[in-house]
C-alpha cells in the first residue's frame, strides 16, 4: 500500500512502514511517500505454492531390491508456471522424498528468478547504452572530425581553429 504526499496515515506505526523522501533534480519540488511493510507468511506462501505444482509418484530406479521396485516412493514435482521439475528418490518414504523435492524445487525457482532478473537488468543496461549514441568523433591522429548524424567528415583544423562547424552539416 503506497500513500503519497500528505494523505492520511491512520493506524500506521513506524514499525510497519518505511518513509522515503525524494527531491526532483529539475525543480525544488520534494515529495514524501510511505511504503507499507507486509508481513511474510510462509504458510500462505506454501499454500499458494502447492497450487502451482504437479506432483507425480512412481517406483524408484536403480539398485534397492524388491521394496524399491514395488513401492511408489519416488516423487517428481513440476512447477507449472516455470516448467522446472525435480525428482527425488533418496529415502524409502514418499513423504520424506516429497519434502526434499519441494526444498530442491524452491532452490531451483529462486535461482531461475535470480537469472531472469539479471537478464532483464542486463537488457535494460544495454538499452540505455545503445540509446546514448555518439554525435561527433574528433580524431586527432588523422586530423578529421566525423559527425555521426550526417555521416560527413571534415578537417579537424578547419573545424577547431576556424570554427567551420558548418562543414559537418
Amino acid at each position: 500500500m503506497i500513500m503519497v504526499g500528505n494523505s492520511q496515515t491512520t493506524n500506521v506505526t513506524p514499525s510497519t512502514t518505511m518513509k522515503y523522501n525524494t527531491v526532483d533534480s529539475n525543480s525544488s519540488v520534494s515529495s514524501e511517500y510511505y511504503i507499507r511493510k507486509l508481513p511474510y507468511n510462509p504458510d500462505k506462501f506454501m499454500k499458494d505454492f502447492d497450487k502451482e505444482l504437479k506432483i507425480e509418484t512412481m517406483t524408484g530406479t536403480g539398485p534397492g531390491g524388491q521394496h524399491k521396485n514395488r513401492t511408489e516412493s519416488c516423487v517428481r514435482i513440476t512447477h507449472l508456471p516455470t516448467g522446472l521439475s525435480v525428482r527425488c528418490q533418496d529415502s524409502r518414504s514418499q513423504h520424506q522424498n516429497l519434502k526434499k523435492a519441494k526444498k530442491k524445487l524452491l532452490r531451483k525457482i529462486k535461482a531461475f528468478n535470480k537469472q531472469v532478473l539479471l537478464r532483464d537488468k542486463n537488457a535494460r543496461r544495454k538499452q540505455i547504452i545503445d540509446s546514448q549514441t555518439r554525435i561527433r568523433t574528433y580524431n586527432f591522429k588523422t586530423k578529421t572530425v566525423i559527425d555521426h548524424r550526417t555521416k560527413k567528415k571534415a578537417d579537424l583544423n578547419e573545424v577547431l581553429d576556424n570554427g567551420r562547424i558548418d562543414l559537418l552539416y
